[in-house]
């Protein structure tokens, strides 16, 4: 719950900046359900709204150990992504943690098939203007 507060903080300010760029209303809201294919639907744990419309989703998770659950939500979040971005949906995964060490070879392929993953430190180096360029 630390982690998921810290990247709310990290949202809501990214939130304030997009707001400054676009002429619509921009929100951050969480445990948002996004529809997408026929009767489908995948709660996400932050959305970032603009102009009434959900354009980013966020899954957060901070993993005290690696394992099979991370490499089988790459897989999962692979083809999530790509269904959302159908719907106009950006999917973008937001990991950390003791566990996340021991997973970097998966994770390096996960790149390959999901460009949207940050850790922590990347998220708050990188996730800001990587946001601003996608709404531009």
């Amino acid at each position: 719950s630390f982690f998921k507060g810290q990247i709310r903080g990290l949202l809501q300010r990214t939130v304030e900046d997009l707001g400054s760029l676009v002429d619509q209303p921009v929100e951050l809201l969480e445990e948002v359900k996004i529809p997408y294919g026929q009767g489908l639907s995948k709660r996400v744990d932050f959305a970032i709204n603009i102009g009434g419309r959900n354009r980013f989703g966020f899954e957060v998770n901070f993993y005290t150990v690696s394992g099979s659950k991370p490499t089988e939500i790459k897989r999962a979040y692979s083809d999530l992504r790509r269904q959302l971005s159908q719907v106009g949906v950006e999917l973008i995964w937001i990991t950390d943690g003791k566990g996340y060490r021991s997973m970097r070879r998966s994770l390096r392929d996960a790149y390959s098939v999901f460009p949207n993953i940050y850790n922590l430190q990347q998220a708050e180096t990188h996730l800001r203007d990587d946001l601003m360029a996608m709404v531009r």
